[in-house]
């Protein structure tokens, strides 16, 4: 078994990785249009798009994106959807709405508003009317996109009927949403935790294991917070039991292991396995020569591999 940096690439602060095969075809990621929604609204009218929900990660962007083309200038901006819903209910509201990423006087524009997934809420990107600013509440108040209408929805079959006027205006939405574009089938892995221990700090020698690889290359990710300077290394099992019985040859059994550190205290490592070598296990002894301190301790961590996505490749 070798010792390595990682063989990996790393995403989500280490959490989310890919193999190393995968240099050459890591997941392509871009903006992807949807079909495009075509309405129209009458003065001082609003429309709601939506709504968009993000996971909080960072590997997603939270971001809405939209383009739009109106005949006449409207604002755009983003609002949670509870406080919309609201609106819906409450349509003398409105003018308390509190806008993220507001844009006003659009005609024209690649719309788009960074950040979402910070929140737990989703998101409705309103779109209102700036034809008669006098036109906005009774008349015609309308919420598109969810199919909730605030005031009566005989207001809109009649405007629908009477056929296009001077006042209206037509609007055009394009969604677009971040999605894979190439190499999408690649396996994803998360770290999984199979072994975390706080222990007393003794002058005896410690182990984990058998861990028994299953490819060439498997990899396993160790960390250490001690006090003391402690010495790990990767041992059969066999060794293992020796060094549990008797910690005197532990400098010259851990010699001949690939995967070993000397003198670590706080350290986050990845070991690389070799089928060859065998099931292995990782023995810990605080340095010699050192003075342990009573009544203090050492937190230790193992972590393996696990897939989560199109892990039948």
């Amino acid at each position: 078994m070798t010792m390595k940096r990682f063989h990996l690439f790393l995403f989500l602060s280490g959490l989310i990785l890919l193999p190393q095969s995968a240099h050459a075809q890591q997941k392509v990621f871009n903006w992807v249009a949807g079909g495009a929604e075509q309405i129209r609204l009458q003065p001082g009218m609003y429309y709601a798009v939506g709504p968009f929900a993000f996971r909080q990660d960072f590997l997603h962007p939270g971001t809405v994106k939209l383009a739009l083309h109106t005949a006449k200038p409207v604002f755009v901006g983003v609002v949670p959807q509870a406080a919309w819903n609201y609106v819906v209910q409450n349509p003398q509201a409105v003018a308390q709405l509190q806008y993220f990423c507001l844009k006003e006087n659009v005609l024209q524009i690649d719309y788009s508003c960074e950040g979402l997934n910070t929140f737990d809420s989703p998101f409705v990107v309103i779109i209102h009317d700036l034809t008669d600013p006098n036109a906005q509440l009774g008349r015609a108040f309308l919420l598109g996109g969810l199919g909730l209408y605030a005031h009566s929805k005989k207001l809109i079959e009649q405007a629908a009927a009477e056929g296009v006027k001077p006042t209206d205006n037509d609007v055009s939405i394009t969604n677009y949403s971040w999605k894979c574009v190439q190499n999408c089938d690649l396996p994803v892995f998360v770290w999984r935790e199979v072994v975390k221990e706080k222990f007393p700090i003794m002058r005896v020698t410690k182990s984990y294991g058998p861990f028994k690889p299953e490819h060439d290359g498997d990899v396993m990710r160790i960390s250490l917070n001690s006090p003391v300077p402690m010495a790990f290394a990767t041992v059969s099992p066999e060794e293992a039991a020796s060094l549990r019985m008797n910690s005197e040859g532990f400098n010259s059994a851990i010699a001949k292991s690939r995967c070993q550190q000397r003198a670590a205290q706080k350290m986050n490592l990845t070991c690389t396995f070799s089928l060859a070598d065998g099931p292995q296990e990782i023995v810990i002894l605080p340095e010699s020569g050192i003075q342990i301190p009573a009544n203090k301790k050492a937190s230790f961590s193992v972590s393996l591999p696990r897939c989560v996505e199109n892990c039948s490749r």
